[in-house]
């Protein structure tokens, strides 16, 4: 729940420096849908998973998805942030891939 405090704490900052009902269309428009639907679904997982259901394991995997869908969030307005992002997630996936076909046996 922390997790979630926290990352609505984020989104909030962005709607006091854009003003809210700008904020707010620019979220539900065309283009940030696939984020707003991610975040939102993801935030509200991490809130049911960790207050109805209690489960640790779910709550961990609902929030890791929830920071994921606020940094792509707020590096995708730095000049070249997307862009850094996807180099770096391929370079930490295709690290983590050998590092796990070193370890499991294939």
């Amino acid at each position: 729940a922390v997790v979630s405090t926290q990352s609505t704490g984020t989104m909030a900052s962005f709607s006091l420096l854009w003003g809210p009902w700008n904020h707010i269309t620019h979220l539900f428009s065309r283009a940030r849908l696939p984020f707003t639907t991610a975040y939102l679904s993801s935030l509200c997982c991490t809130v049911y998973t960790a207050m109805a259901l209690k489960s640790t394991l779910l709550t961990v995997l609902c929030a890791g998805l929830q920071l994921v869908a606020l940094v792509w969030y707020v590096f995708s307005y730095l000049p070249g942030g997307v862009t850094g992002l996807k180099f770096l997630t391929k370079l930490m996936g295709g690290a983590l891939l050998r590092k796990a076909e070193n370890i499991l046996p294939m």
